[in-house]
């Protein structure tokens, strides 16, 4: 499966990754993550994020997180069936993911988790945490050969204060655990810092 995505950071890590790529997968570490050290880490868990097919939206989160806002495009390659974790319409991840969180056994861990990534009330870096704690558990039981990739829908408000719990999604967001997957020679400048008025007007 080849997805263009757009990513949206600060203005000088982008001209980083204009000029030298993407070169180093950011990974949890297991140790840290149980003990509630984990850096990083955000509602898909610990990896590089970007918006699917949408600019608008990468748009809007960099303005919100960063000084001086900067998006890029590229592409991602990776196998659907057998490298990514896909809870946005894989009834079969959903489905697995959720009934392991029932599990007796792991409700301890999700408490446990839920004391230590505290992050106000969108609970994100916990719901991070989890996806990490799961993929780590398929992975060491073997369910799972490896997961390069997370998806799922998401809500990127205009405004943070604008946010609802029964707010539809408005996009997907991505979590690329392994950057072998982005295609380096597809990088491109999208939205610039300089620009005071976006081509889609309010953002």
């Amino acid at each position: 499966m080849i997805e263009e995505v757009y990513h949206g950071s600060e203005d000088e890590i982008i001209n980083n990754f204009e000029k030298n790529g993407f070169q180093k997968s950011i990974r949890a570490d297991f140790n840290d993550l149980i003990q509630g050290r984990q850096r990083n880490i955000g509602s898909l868990g610990v990896g590089t994020y970007a918006f699917l097919e949408s600019e608008k939206l990468a748009a809007r989160f960099s303005k919100k997180q960063c000084r001086n806002p900067a998006v890029i495009s590229f592409k991602i390659k990776y196998d659907a069936d057998n490298d990514s974790l896909n809870l946005l319409d894989n009834l079969r991840d959903m489905y697995s993911y959720g009934e392991y969180l029932e599990n007796e056994k792991v409700k301890s861990s999700i408490e446990k988790f839920k004391s230590m990534y505290k992050d106000g009330r969108f609970l994100k870096r916990f719901q991070g945490a989890l996806i990490e704690y799961y993929i780590h558990e398929m992975v060491r039981t073997k369910k799972m050969d490896s997961v390069k990739v997370v998806k799922m829908g998401t809500y990127t408000p205009e405004d943070n204060n604008a946010v609802l719990f029964s707010s539809p999604n408005n996009g997907v967001e991505i979590c690329i655990r392994d950057i072998d997957i982005v295609d380096n020679t597809t990088i491109t400048r999208v939205w610039y810092v300089q620009m005071e008025v976006y081509r889609y007007g309010k953002i």
